[in-house]
């Protein structure tokens, strides 16, 4: 359970963090790297979650 709580705070983190990147004109490269770590990581929320 506590694996689970830690993945959503990552991924609001991320998600906060995208969204603040697209605010700023972010360089393309920095918010294609947040984008495919948000990715990766509902990926595997969505993993744990599918047992």
């Amino acid at each position: 359970m506590e694996k689970k709580h830690e993945l959503e705070t990552q991924i609001e983190n991320l998600r906060e963090r995208l969204y603040q990147l697209s605010k700023q004109n972010a360089k393309e490269k920095e918010l294609l790297e947040v984008s495919q770590l948000l990715d990766v990581t509902l990926n595997e929320y969505d993993r744990r979650n599918s047992k």
